[in-house]
């Protein structure tokens, strides 16, 4: 594990990326919602 670390900022960065994924998501779902809903009336 420990040689795998020096290339720890892409990588790292993209899994952290992949871990916020769903969050990111959630938060641009009940945003969109929010934006529809209020364009709707």
């Amino acid at each position: 594990m420990a040689w795998a670390h020096p290339g720890h900022g892409g990588v790292g960065l993209f899994h952290h990326l992949l871990d916020l994924a769903p969050a990111v998501i959630l938060v641009a779902l009940i945003a969109w919602a929010g934006i529809w809903a209020k364009n709707r009336k």
